[in-house]
């Protein structure tokens, strides 16, 4: 019986890895039912802290694009609603997020108002 090589232990746990990585990875879309939307029944702060993301999900945000978009933010960005400066502007309506690494995404409505009305969200994606 043939024992394999250091080399193809090492791929084959690389392969096995980013198999089981891919298989755990998570659609969600933001505030479920409501989408993306002026909090009515969408309560941004729960919905993201009833969630457990990690590097590899995704995060859609659907909404009218006539009456909201997506920035992604700096922090202080984030709780001053200031809109000048994004990091990213997504405005298509149906726009998919990919969390590509442990961190910090701060998301707001870039239209007036929206944000300051609680059109914003907080994910947190803790080191593995």
């Amino acid at each position: 019986m043939a024992i394999a090589k250091p080399e193809e232990l090492l791929l084959m746990f690389l392969i096995l890895t980013t198999l089981y990585g891919t298989s755990i990875s998570t659609f969600y879309k933001v505030g479920d039912s409501a989408g993306w939307s002026i909090p009515g029944s969408s309560d941004y702060r729960s919905w993201s802290s009833s969630k457990t993301f990690v590097v590899g999900d995704t995060i859609l945000f659907q909404y009218d694009q006539q009456l909201h978009n997506v920035l992604l933010v700096h922090l202080h960005d984030y709780h001053s609603c200031n809109v000048n400066t994004p990091i990213a502007t997504y405005t298509t309506g149906n726009d998919s997020f990919f969390i590509g690494k442990h961190g910090h995404y701060l998301f707001i409505c870039g239209i007036p108002g929206h944000c300051e009305a609680g059109q914003k969200l907080d994910v947190r994606v803790p080191n593995s």
